[in-house]
C-alpha cells in the first residue's frame, strides 16, 4: 500500500465561523481530499477576540482535516470595530514564525 499523499492548504478563515464562496469552496475541497485518503492540513488566519492579546496557533482536527488556526491575528482598530488585514497576513513576522 502506498503512503498517503500530504497536502497543506494556506488560506483565510473557515467554517463554521465564516461563510461565503471562498470559504464554501475550501471546505468542500478539504473534505473531498480527506475523504479520498489524503492527509490534509489547512493553515489559516482565524478568529479574533480582545480577551487575548497575543497571537497563538490553535491546532484541531475536524472531518479528517488538521486545522492550524492562527488565533488573534493582528488587525486595525477603527471607530466601528476591528478590520482584518488579509493582505497583511503574508507580511507578518509573528505569523511567519508560527508557520
Amino acid at each position: 500500500m502506498s503512503p498517503k499523499l500530504s497536502v497543506l492548504h494556506i488560506g483565510w478563515q473557515f467554517k463554521p465561523w465564516w461563510i461565503g464562496g471562498h470559504i464554501e469552496y475550501m471546505d468542500s475541497l478539504l473534505r473531498s481530499q480527506a475523504a479520498s485518503g489524503y492527509k490534509v492540513g489547512y493553515f489559516c488566519s482565524g478568529r479574533r477576540t480582545p480577551a487575548f492579546d497575543q497571537m497563538r496557533l490553535m491546532k484541531w482536527n475536524t472531518a479528517g482535516i488538521n486545522i492550524y488556526e492562527v488565533f488573534n491575528i493582528p488587525s486595525v482598530k477603527t471607530s466601528d470595530g476591528y478590520v482584518l488585514r488579509p493582505g497583511g497576513d503574508l507580511e507578518d513576522p509573528g505569523r511567519e514564525k508560527l508557520f
